[in-house]
């Protein structure tokens, strides 16, 4: 589950930076994030609104016109490092427009804000089939640690992975609406019609033991990351390399545990993603995770991140699956 929402917020504390030197720029908090302000631009208990890293503001409207650059209609907002102090996202006044709106309510939409997507090296096209015959599909999106801080507890056992950087997909041997027994391979969204071109179906074949697993357990799905030749970091992979490591398993409507999913995956041959940790829950020590270089055999590169699971699955009445991600400061700042 994925809500992809800009949000009015109120803000807190205001810090001076940490930088003594540094007379014109001032710190905030919004839920975990860090964010740099100008010097007198918020006050304690303003409303703003915030928008974290990896979202598209258009430059045409009056909030972001000072982020316009020639030939471009969107920036994408990152994380960077000002006056040696890292900055999460961007906080702008809210527009008079949207003033009589409460405290929570999504903008999105009324500022034209967009989530950003990176571009893939490898074909995602294709044409689209039908969703396996009466099959819970879900799609399958992480939300950020910061935005989300209140939902893991000191102490509570929990799993950390590394977080691969690719493009999320799905397989599973299931019964079409012909009532046909099928193998469907699909991205975060679509299922996709067999083709040799697109990533989805170069990793099937590239890693046979997921055909294996799927026959091995119909109706099952097993989710997971494509990734090597797909995004920047590469993982080692050489020129039509496509890796798979499976990060979770749904059986009808339940999700298995990790530790049982990386189990099952494993008795069949599907590499897993890397687990970093496995004990209580400490929220400093999972960041130092985030920032390490990349666990997977052959990566001479940093992680993109690490998700963070409870060791047994559970759900939030507002988050849904309780499953969060902390994106590395060392990845946003380089890409």
């Amino acid at each position: 589950m994925s809500l992809h929402e800009i949000n009015i917020v109120q803000l807190d504390k205001i810090e001076p930076h940490p930088n003594p030197d540094v007379t014109a720029m001032e710190l905030t908090y919004i839920w975990g994030w860090q964010c740099c302000i100008g010097k007198g631009q918020f006050k304690a208990g303003d409303k703003a609104i915030y928008i974290p890293p990896d979202y598209l503001c258009p430059t045409n409207h009056p909030s972001f016109d000072f982020l316009a650059k020639e030939g471009k209609t969107k920036e994408r907002i990152r994380v960077r490092r000002l006056k040696g102090t890292i900055s999460q996202g961007l906080l702008i006044s809210v527009p008079k427009e949207l003033e009589h709106l409460p405290l929570g309510t999504n903008v999105i939409d009324q500022l034209g804000i967009e989530r950003y997507e990176p571009l893939l090296s490898k074909s995602t096209g294709g044409n689209f089939v039908g969703a396996p015959s009466g099959l819970y599909c879900p799609k399958f999106d992480v939300e950020s640690w910061q935005r989300w801080n209140d939902k893991f507890v000191i102490g509570e056992q929990v799993r950390v992975t590394e977080k691969l950087h690719g493009a999320s997909s799905r397989f599973t041997f299931a019964k079409n609406t012909n009532k046909e027994q099928i193998q469907f391979c699909g991205s975060r969204v679509n299922w996709m019609e067999e083709d040799d071109k697109n990533i989805w179906w170069i990793a099937f074949r590239q890693c046979p033991a997921i055909g294996e697993w799927c026959k091995n357990n119909p109706e099952k799905i097993i989710f997971g990351e494509v990734f090597g030749q797909v995004q920047s970091l590469k993982y080692g992979a050489k020129k039509n390399d496509v890796f798979f490591a499976a990060f979770g398993i749904l059986d009808k409507n339940i999700w298995l545990d990790f530790d049982d999913a990386k189990k099952s995956a494993n008795e069949y041959g599907v590499p897993c993603v890397p687990l970093l940790y496995s004990g209580p829950f400490d929220i400093e020590s999972i960041k130092k995770l985030a920032e390490g270089d990349s666990s997977w055999s052959g990566a001479n590169h940093m992680r993109e991140g690490c998700v963070i699971l409870p060791e047994h699955e559970r759900v939030d009445s507002d988050l849904g699956r309780v499953q969060l991600k902390i994106v590395s400061d060392r990845y946003l700042t380089k890409e």
